[in-house]
């Protein structure tokens, strides 16, 4: 009995797994990661072997909806050479589109890095949008929450970006979250800060600061840029006037900073 039992949860397990794969899959709205959806957003004509992928990696929003600021960077960016896509984060939502996985709980009540959950995901996704749309440059920025998967992802998947963009970084996750008046350490989070030597030589780095942000503080930035020099990574540092909501509330700002940086 207990045999038969067992041979039926095993089925079940298996059932289960046979349909949790993504069947949305169209590497325009949704990309598929070991049987989850991940969500994205992008350029409305989308080619292969157009000559750059630009990928957008949103900050920590509280509701788990990361808003319209980003998605307009993509015609922003966009041109007749680029792809360009915002991905929602596991548990994130873009336009209406949910990318599953990640955790419900906050972004102050448990840490939000955690490499299996959290950027593993983001990574393989990452890879397969490279695989499909073959651009001859990869480039990732990542803003705030999503400049710390940046700094990971470069340190754990080497050779998998041509360029990183890293604005207002948490680039010490764990200094950063000491820093912080609430909420945990993050102590199973992951940093970038720990990657750099694993950070593939031939890479451009752009590290974007707001002189005034109070939240993620330039100090991490600045250690961080020069963790790379002493790697003798090709990293550049750029300084702005504004804080941490000159994402959402300068925008534009934002959006030139990243064309020079991709054109430089």
């Amino acid at each position: 009995m207990k045999k038969l039992l067992g041979i039926l949860v095993l089925g079940l397990l298996l059932s289960t797994n046979a349909h949790s794969a993504c069947k949305k899959e169209d590497f325009i709205k949704y990309v598929e990661v070991k049987g989850n959806c991940i969500a994205l957003f992008g350029t409305k004509k989308n080619e292969i072997n157009k000559k750059q992928l630009i990928i957008l990696l949103h900050g920590d929003h509280r509701k788990r909806d990361i808003g319209g600021i980003l998605p307009a960077f993509v015609n922003k960016i966009e041109n007749k050479d680029r792809n360009v896509f915002v991905i929602a984060r596991p548990g994130w939502k873009v336009k209406k589109r949910k990318s599953g996985g990640g955790d419900s709980r906050g972004v102050d009540r448990g840490d939000n890095y955690i490499f299996i959950r959290d950027i593993e995901p983001v990574a393989l996704a990452i890879k397969k949008l490279k695989e499909h749309y073959k651009p001859e440059e990869l480039i990732l920025f990542g803003y705030s929450g999503g400049a710390a998967l940046t700094g990971v992802i470069i340190g754990k998947y080497s050779g998998l970006i041509d360029h990183a963009i890293l604005a207002a970084c948490p680039c010490n996750v764990p200094e950063w979250r000491k820093h912080r008046r609430k909420g945990s350490w993050w102590p199973r989070s992951s940093s970038p800060h720990n990657l750099v030597s694993n950070i593939d030589k031939d890479i451009k780095v752009d590290i974007l600061i707001g002189k005034n942000d109070k939240n993620t503080h330039p100090k991490f930035s600045e250690q961080y840029y020069d963790l790379l020099k002493k790697e003798n990574i090709d990293v550049t540092l750029t300084s702005f006037n504004g804080d941490h909501s000159t994402m959402w509330e300068e925008p534009i700002k934002i959006i030139n900073l990243i064309k020079k940086a991709i054109d430089s």
